[in-house]
């Protein structure tokens, strides 16, 4: 029994000590995006993205992050018939890990990367030279994909710091019940704040 208790005690004292070091952090930044889907060249996109971080062991933290892609459009595609262009919207909710590593004093640097879920809304305008009227159609999607990012932290306060990020999405075969299924990548600037608690 007196090894039994020994053994517990080594294995609830680290788990009491990491969870007394336990950090909750709270971040919002600034999207701009470029978008990248394959045939078509699209607008960039300015949105928002909000993150909770929840930190496991030194250096290790698992997130959660609300975003998304805000109205980009591609430009006008002319055929025969008449001209078209797709409006892009999309829900991304996020889950993965962040690893931060060369820390100081004021400085760090950091990794992340996961799975992500979309809900995209494609919007379609049509026009025909003037011949008849032109027009509109909406379709939508969900599916999975995933991203990776990494950036750098200025500490300001010993609980507030300022992020710069560097991020790439995936969001894999939208409208993949149709016939020409595509991916919709972007490649995002992002920049704003942190705060620890």
């Amino acid at each position: 029994m007196r090894y039994i208790l020994l053994l517990l005690s080594i294995l609830l004292v680290p788990g009491t000590a990491l969870a007394a070091e336990a950090e909750q952090s709270v971040s919002l930044k600034l999207v701009l995006d470029s978008v990248d889907v394959d045939g078509a060249d699209f607008d960039g996109s300015y949105t928002l993205a909000g993150t909770y971080s929840y930190s496991l062991a030194p250096g290790w933290s698992v997130q959660a992050t609300i975003s998304g892609i805000n109205k980009s459009e591609s430009e006008w595609q002319y055929d025969n018939t008449g001209s078209y262009r797709i409006t892009i919207n999309s829900l991304d909710l996020m889950a993965g890990a962040r690893y931060d590593f060369f820390q100081s004093d004021k400085w760090g640097f950091f990794a992340r990367g996961g799975l992500l879920y979309y809900r995209m809304d494609l919007d379609l305008d049509e026009e025909f030279y003037g011949i008849k009227a032109g027009g509109s159609a909406a379709a939508d999607d969900n599916g999975f994909g995933f991203y990776l990012g990494g950036g750098s932290t200025m500490q300001v306060r010993s609980d507030i710091k300022l992020v710069a990020e560097l991020q790439f999405a995936s969001r894999r075969d939208v409208l993949g019940d149709s016939s020409q299924p595509f991916d919709v990548n972007t490649l995002g600037i992002l920049l704003g704040g942190e705060y620890s608690f």
